[in-house]
């Protein structure tokens, strides 16, 4: 059965791996309650696989090709939540995602209890 799923990415710089099943396909990046994420359709009856997004923010350097560009989002940091007080007071980053493969020897290798 198809049905879209929202995964969570890490505001960092490393790696993010999420295990999704095979074949998935990424619809959109975009920011949920301030949170980086990506909603994905996928078929539930496939064997998972592990995928691997790095999230750079402006004036940093992308990952090295082959890196697949996601898309970019914007999210509010500082002492209060988005949406309240003055945008003088929150400092607004652009992150964008980028999918970079798995080293090498490492594809589809996921730990029979993931399966």
């Amino acid at each position: 059965m198809k049905v879209i799923h929202r995964y969570s990415i890490k505001k960092t710089q490393n790696v993010t791996s999420i295990v999704m099943p095979r074949d998935a396909e990424i619809l959109t990046f975009a920011a949920k309650n301030n949170e980086p994420s990506i909603w994905i359709i996928v078929e539930t009856d496939n064997e998972p696989e592990e995928r691997r997004f790095v999230l750079v923010w402006t004036g940093r350097e992308p990952p090295p090709n082959p890196a697949q560009y996601i898309g970019t989002v914007q999210t509010y940091e500082g002492s209060l939540p988005a949406g309240y007080g003055h945008p003088e007071e929150q400092e607004v980053i652009v992150w964008h995602l980028f999918e970079v493969p798995s080293p090498r020897g490492t594809e589809n290798t996921l730990p029979a209890s993931t399966r």
